[in-house]
This record gives C-alpha cells, sequence and structure tokens, in this order.
C-alpha cells in the first residue's frame, strides 16, 4: 500500500513537472513506472526535484545576467551612476559657474567703473599738469619781477644815495653862508649885516646864492621824497609778488603731490584690474569649459545608454526606462522594503540548517508566514522579468528586476497582478499570497502558508535578511538566530522615529484592538467602526491609516477646525481656500478615503509620500512638517501590533 501511494504521488509530480513548459518549466522527471525504480527514498527524489528546479531557475536568471540582458542593464546602472555622478558635477560647476558669474559680473561692473574713474583721473592728471604748468609760468614771470623790481629798487637806492650827497654838500654850503649872516631863527642878523656893512652887495648877493641853493635842496628834497616812495611802492610790490610766489610754489607742491598720489592710485586700480579680473575671467573660462565638457560626457553617456536600453528592449521585449528614472534608495542593509506585512514568523531562514537536513539541498531564500489571500508587495521599484501565472496544478512564482544589479524570486502564489514587462513601485500590490498543497499555485512540496523570498545579486544568491529592516518584524526579535541580533539594533536604531515607547492595544486581533482604540479615543459618532467601514468601502484604501490620520488631526473628532465640522484636512475646500463643512459625519470621514483617489494622490502607495517631512516636493495631503507623521506612525503602531515602516503602504487588495 506504502508503495502504491509513493507511486501516486511521483505519477502526480511527473504530471505536473512534464506539463510546465516554456523558457524556465518546472522539474521534469523521468522516471520510469516500475516497481524496481521506487527503491529510492522520497527524500531524495524530493531533494532532486528541487535541486533540478533550483538548476531551472539559475538557468532563467542566467539568461538575464549573461545573455546581455541583465548585464546590460548592470553596465546602465553603472552608467545611470555615472549620469547621476556628472549630473552632480553639472550642478556643483553650474553652482560654482552661476556664483563666479555672480562675482565676475561684479569685478566686471568695478572694472568699468574704475576704467570711467582712470579715465577721469587721466583728464584730472592732464588738468593737474596744465595748471601746474600755469603755476610754474606764474611762478617764473613772479621770479623776473622780482628780480626786476629788485634792480630797480637797487637804483633807485643808488640815485637815494646820489641825492643825500649832494643834499649834504648844498647843506653845508648852505651853512656857512647862513651862519655870516642869518641868526638861529633863521633869520637876517642886522648885526652881522652891520658888520658886514663894508660889502653890503657882496653880502646880499649871498642871498641869492643861498636862495637858489635853499631851492635846489629843495628840488632835491622833492627828488629824494619820490624816490624814497618809489622805493616804499616797489618793496611792498616785492613782497606782494613774494608772497603770490610762495603761494604758487606751495600750490605747485600741493598738485604735484597729488598727481603723484593720483598716478600711484592709477597703479593700485591697473594692478587690481590685472589680478582680479584676470583671475574671475580665467575661473569663468575654466568652470565654462567644464561645464561643457560635462555636458558632452553626458550626451557620450547618454546616447550609449540609449542604445543599451534598445538592445535590452530587443532581446527582453520590455523598456526599463521607468526603472532608471524613478528614484530609489541608495545600495544599503535596509535597500528592500518587506514584501509582505506584518512580518509574524520566518518559517525558514536562508541556508537553514534544518531545511538541509529535511530535503539535502540549500535553501537560497526565507521564507515568511502569510495568511492566504494576503497582498505580496513589491519590495522595491522594478521591472517583472517573468510571470508563471498557471492554470492547472503547479507552482506559481515571479522574478523582478531592481536596480543596483539585484533580482528577486517569489514562489507560491495565488493571484498574479503584473504582466511581464511591467514596471512596479515599491510597496505596489503585485500578487497575493497561496499555498495549499496539491492544488494550482502552491506545489506539492508547500507544508503552510508562505512566502517563499529569494535575493540575487552580482548572480549570487544572497541572505534577504541582509537587504531587510528587521526592526519591522512583528515578534521578539531574540526568536530571530543570534546573528541577526545586531543587525536588528542597528536598524532600530536607524529609524527616522523611534517606536519603542508607543503602548499597544492589549487585545489579541486587529478587529478587537481597532474597536477598543476608537472607544478609547474617538468622540461619538467616531466610536462607532461601522462609521468607518462604510467610509472606506470601495476604496480600497487601509481603514487603519484613516482613523490614525483622524486622531492626529481632531483627535477623534474632538477638536475640529472652525466653520469646518465633519471636514478633517480641510479637504474639499475650493479655491478661495474656505473652510467647508461636511453634512454628515461619514461624508467628512469618507471625504477623507477618496482624496486619496484623486489624480493627484492615486499614484501614491505609502504613508510618507503623503507627508512634507518625507516628500520634499511633489503632491502631498499633509503639508505639516514632523508632528503628523509622527502621530499618524504611533496610532498606526498601536493598532497593529508592530512597529510600521516610515513608508507604510496605505494601499490594500479590498
Amino acid at each position: 500500500m506504502k508503495k502504491i501511494v509513493i507511486l501516486l504521488i511521483i505519477v502526480l509530480f511527473n504530471f505536473v513537472f512534464a506539463n510546465n513548459t516554456g523558457d524556465v518549466g518546472l522539474l521534469t522527471w523521468n522516471i520510469q513506472l516500475s516497481w524496481d525504480k521506487i527503491d529510492v527514498s522520497l527524500v531524495e527524489k524530493r531533494a532532486k526535484a528541487i535541486n533540478k528546479f533550483i538548476e531551472r531557475e539559475k538557468k532563467l536568471i542566467e539568461k538575464l545576467y549573461k545573455k546581455g540582458s541583465l548585464m546590460l542593464l548592470l553596465d546602465i546602472d553603472e552608467a545611470q551612476k555615472q549620469i547621476n555622478n556628472i549630473y552632480s558635477q553639472l550642478n556643483q560647476v553650474s553652482e560654482q559657474l552661476e556664483t563666479v558669474y555672480k562675482k565676475k559680473k561684479i569685478v566686471d561692473k568695478k572694472y568699468y567703473e574704475i576704467l570711467s574713474g582712470i579715465k577721469l583721473i587721466l583728464k584730472d592728471i592732464k588738468s593737474t599738469k596744465e595748471k601746474i604748468n600755469q603755476r610754474l609760468i606764474r611762478i617764473k614771470l613772479y621770479s623776473l619781477k622780482i628780480v626786476e623790481l629788485k634792480n630797480q629798487i637797487s637804483q633807485i637806492r643808488k640815485d637815494l644815495n646820489v641825492l643825500k650827497n649832494s643834499l649834504a654838500i648844498y647843506t653845508k654850503i648852505l651853512y656857512s653862508l647862513n651862519n655870516q649872516i642869518y641868526d638861529s631863527d633863521l633869520k637876517i642878523d642886522n648885526l652881522k649885516l652891520l658888520l658886514k656893512s663894508e660889502n653890503i652887495s657882496k653880502t646880499l648877493s649871498k642871498e641869492d646864492i643861498v636862495k637858489l641853493l635853499t631851492a635846489k635842496m629843495k628840488e632835491l628834497m622833492n627828488q629824494l621824497d619820490e624816490k624814497n616812495k618809489k622805493l616804499t611802492y616797489y618793496i611792498k610790490k616785492i613782497n606782494f609778488l613774494k608772497i603770490k610766489y610762495a603761494s604758487e610754489v606751495k600750490g605747485y607742491q600741493r598738485e604735484l603731490e597729488m598727481l603723484n598720489q593720483q598716478k600711484k592710485y592709477l597703479m593700485f586700480l591697473f594692478d587690481y584690474l590685472k589680478i582680479d579680473k584676470k583671475e574671475y575671467d580665467k575661473k569663468f573660462k575654466f568652470l565654462f569649459e567644464s561645464k561643457k565638457d560635462l555636458k558632452r560626457q553626458l550626451i557620450k553617456l547618454l546616447l550609449v545608454t540609449r542604445n543599451k536600453l534598445d538592445k535590452i528592449k530587443l532581446w527582453t521585449g520590455f523598456d526599463i526606462t521607468p526603472l532608471l528614472k524613478n528614484p530609489e534608495k541608495p545600495d544599503s542593509d535596509k535597500f528592500f522594503s518587506w514584501p509582505v506585512l506584518p512580518v509574524t514568523k520566518i518559517t525558514t531562514y536562508f541556508h537553514d540548517p534544518d531545511y538541509l537536513k529535511q530535503f539535502w539541498v540549500l535553501h537560497n531564500a526565507i521564507d515568511l508566514r502569510v495568511p492566504q489571500w494576503s497582498p505580496i508587495y513589491a519590495p522595491a521599484n522594478g521591472i517583472v522579468y517573468k510571470v508563471f501565472d498557471q492554470d492547472w496544478p503547479g507552482l506559481n512564482r515571479m522574478i523582478i528586476v531592481h536596480k543596483y544589479w539585484y533580482v528577486t524570486v517569489y514562489l507560491h502564489l495565488n493571484r498574479i497582478l503584473v504582466k511581464e514587462g511591467q514596471f512596479v513601485k515599491r510597496w505596489q500590490i503585485i500578487a497575493v499570497s497561496w499555498w495549499k498543497p496539491g492544488t494550482r499555485w502552491a506545489w506539492l512540496l508547500s507544508e503552510g502558508p508562505h512566502l517563499h523570498f529569494e535575493v540575487i545579486k552580482n548572480w549570487q544568491w544572497i541572505d534577504p535578511l541582509k537587504v531587510l529592516d528587521l526592526s519591522v518584524i512583528d515578534f521578539d526579535y531574540k526568536k530571530l538566530p543570534k546573528k541577526y541580533w545586531l543587525k536588528y539594533y542597528k536598524d532600530k536604531l536607524s529609524r527616522n522615529i523611534d517606536l519603542s515607547k508607543v503602548k499597544v492595544i492589549p487585545w489579541k486581533t486587529i478587529l478587537d484592538r481597532r474597536i477598543n482604540f476608537l472607544k478609547k479615543y474617538g468622540s461619538w459618532p467616531y466610536k462607532d467602526l461601522q462609521l468607518w467601514q462604510k467610509a472606506a468601502s470601495g476604496t480600497k484604501i487601509d481603514i487603519d491609516l484613516w482613523i490614525c490620520i483622524w486622531f492626529a488631526e481632531t483627535w477623534l473628532g474632538k477638536h475640529f477646525a472652525r466653520n469646518s465640522k465633519w471636514n478633517v484636512g480641510n479637504v474639499w475646500n475650493n479655491d478661495r481656500w474656505d473652510r467647508i463643512g461636511f453634512k454628515t459625519p461619514l461624508e467628512g470621514a469618507r471625504a477623507i478615503y477618496l482624496t486619496l483617489n484623486n489624480k493627484y494622490l492615486k499614484n501614491i502607495y505609502t504613508l510618507d509620500k503623503l507627508s512634507r517631512y518625507w516628500s520634499s516636493n511633489g503632491p502631498i495631503y499633509a503639508s505639516e512638517p514632523y508632528k503628523w507623521q509622527k502621530n499618524v506612525m504611533k496610532c498606526l503602531t498601536m493598532i497593529k501590533w508592530y512597529w510600521v515602516p516610515e513608508d507604510y503602504p496605505f494601499r490594500k487588495l479590498r
């Protein structure tokens, strides 16, 4: 009986794997159905089956790497880094160029101002030179006049000496004559005249002589007076000329000094222009040429990249441009988001020794416990490479290509919601989980509801937990193997918001936690869960997210803004920024859910993109920079029972 059961299993395996053909196909067993061939142990057969499956998967992924598609993608990824680097350099050079250009404009402006100043200075120098020349002419004229006056004064002084000598002679003669007939009062003394009476006629003739002498002396005196007046005039004039001469000399010295200063300043300005302008012209030219060179490099790289993109499209049939255009996290130890939430249990670890004992092969993945019909999320932006969506019992799976040379593989899926060649965003729902052994989608070896998740980099399978945020797990970290404990703490400490002190609602199921959260914090009618269920119906939005938004913004209806009853976040306000209210609480609550499906927000999948704190540009719901995000995350953590990630996905299957 035991052999019959084993034989039936083998027949079913053969049916499943023999019919799964295509680029990859599944395992095919060429087992002859004879009793002689059933001596090999079931474990060994399972090991062979798994190994063959792995080999087939390897060959498929090897095509991606070696045939050229992923190798080109890797080249493009590297080229993209170079392009980003060149863009970064280009931005830096552009900023420097702008800075230098602004300074150059200032220097150029100063340059032209200085040129104008130089022209004025040169004009002033010319004027100063003319003034100096005029002063020198005046000084020379003054010098000549002073010399001429000195000569005239000297001549007058000689003439005065002659006059004085003549006057002295006349005075002496007159004195001797006068003493003979004149008394001391210069009157004729009758006695003296009587004594001279014997020769009165002669005496009287002498008087005529005296008169003549006196007249001559008077004339000499007049001449002497004229000469003295002239001498005084010439002395005054020469003194005046000396003052003017001294003033002209002083002015000349002053203007000469000013001229020297102007020359020095002119030399300084020339030096400034020669150094400063030359330096900025050189900098500007260098940066301008650098920018041109970077642009040439960029164009060359873009052309090469475009050719490689065309080749990938030719070989694979899909366009990877969206993957390159959309921003992504840097390659790090938290590059991927979790493909399922919450992470309640990891049933099998990467290279799990128990799996090796049980199946005799290495487990190149992690198995995540997940209920049936749970959403499977894209852990990063990517292009769907292969989809195996069986219509008969088999293994539903898919392969996605990401940036930084990553490839991810997903097994045990029910419904796959994406197509080959499709670009998917991080946290976008890509599939639905399944598990039942022997049915369509799960494969015979599925032993419970889980997602098999593989990560490959550079054609090497790596431990997914090395690139996932371990702080998000919804179980005690001590249940992890010890080798992951340090990473758990590192991931926890590197989070932007510390949720470790948040008190969760002490109820086992999420429904109970939701009900009791509303009872504890909500005001009527927002205590009623049915109101929220009606509000969220048909929107495919996580009901808890908007409960938490109301909690963050109104304390669940306890604090509405003025003139906006039943309205949270001012949704549906008009262009005049009027606050509006809604007729009923249900309308107000539903408006929030509907807002996320409008044309601005419909392509947003995660909480971080709704808040300005995390999304520096693009459409947002909340412009409050920090507190809103923090409060919403704390609220979600209380209801969900695990530390929700900053980029929590709020779009659901139903």
